[in-house]
């Protein structure tokens, strides 16, 4: 299925970020004249945290703060994307800004994904946070339009386990494509991804503590379990995905290709393959065709967009609408186990 896919809403981000950086610089410069400090602080280094505080750890989307609220449950925890909105061109408030600036961890998928919290962590430079970006550990990742591929092992050969920002911000270019702005980020929807991203948090989080190279080397047993916790998903999700009769699905947007790739399952169309604008008559009806000609037999909606075009294209194939959540609340293993029971719904209609 050809796709045409400008990522307006990147540059409208990267707008929106010099404003609330902007913004918050101003506030920095109030609060320091007010102490009688220096009038810009922006490339500062962060205060000394003391042992006995709480580490500050900032988390962009709500599908990682699972892992971060269990292998580091004492720590002050910030969620940047609220519950129920999209994952494409959201923007910081000045307080979320200096939280960035305050943070111990910054915790981010990448991929492009948040371009405002990369040009926070630019703007507020320090030698002392660390940044974990989940693109660091996915295996062969997904650009757009690779879902007709699904299936095929794109083998990079690479060991990604530990590859990530530790203590400076750099602009995280990888050679995966970085610079062709097309990587799909939605990699926790695949639990051997997640996985793989839970031991890249532990050895973060291990370092932090000052538990040394050693630490940083091993997995915690909350890692252990949490890893199990993925491993009995993907393996639920083998099992009774292997029964449906169906392996195509329609989604509302172009978050699914990880999760079908795992599993055997082909993205027969998207509703909406540009996330800033409203589907085209000719999207709905090239999605229409699919359905038909493909037998599919529900349409997925996403609690983050608009259900109105999917409806249409649902009425006009004569099949029905089932929710499918990329993000989720916080509880990636909740998030998981609902998206099976839609999908094993749609793929199973008679």
């Amino acid at each position: 299925m050809r796709r045409s896919r400008v990522p307006s809403w990147r540059r409208a981000s990267a707008i929106a970020a010099a404003g609330v950086l902007a913004a918050a610089g101003a506030c920095d410069r109030e609060a320091a004249t007010a102490s009688g400090g220096p009038g810009a602080g922006h490339k500062e280094a962060a205060p000394d945290r003391q042992s006995d505080e709480r580490l500050r750890i900032v988390v962009t989307v709500p599908p990682l703060l699972w892992a971060v609220r269990e292998l580091a449950p004492d720590a002050e925890i910030e969620l940047i994307l609220k519950p129920g909105a999209s994952e494409h061109g959201f923007d910081l408030t000045p307080s979320q800004v200096q939280g960035i600036a305050r943070a111990d961890l910054v915790v981010m998928v990448g991929m492009q994904l948040e371009p405002v919290v990369d040009a926070a962590l630019r703007a507020r430079a320090s030698a002392k946070r660390r940044v974990l970006r989940f693109e660091s550990v996915v295996e062969a990742p997904l650009s757009y339009g690779a879902e007709e591929h699904a299936g095929h092992d794109h083998d990079h050969g690479h060991d990604h386990g530990h590859d990530h920002d530790h203590d400076h911000d750099h602009d995280h270019d990888h050679d995966h494509g970085h610079e062709h702005g097309e990587l799909d980020p939605h990699a926790w929807l695949d639990p051997t991804q997640m996985k793989r991203f839970i031991v890249a948090l532990d050895r973060e989080l291990a370092g932090l503590g000052g538990g040394g190279t050693e630490a940083e080397d091993s997995v915690s047993d909350r890692a252990r379990a949490l890893m199990a916790e993925c491993d009995r998903i993907d393996a639920v999700y083998r099992e009774r995905l292997a029964k449906a009769a169906s392996r195509r699905i329609v989604t509302h947007h172009n978050a699914w290709q990880y999760l079908a790739r795992r599993y055997g399952l082909e993205v027969a169309a998207v509703i909406q393959p540009i996330e800033s604008l409203e589907p085209t008559p000719a999207d709905i009806q090239s999605a229409v065709d699919a359905i038909r000609a493909e037998g599919v037999k529900a349409v997925f909606i996403e609690p983050q967009f608009s259900s109105r075009a999917a409806e249409r294209v649902a009425e006009a194939a004569g099949v029905q609408v089932l929710t499918l959540d990329p993000l989720g609340d916080g509880d990636w293993p909740g998030l998981m186990e609902s998206n099976l029971e839609q999908l094993v719904k749609g793929l199973t209609q008679p």
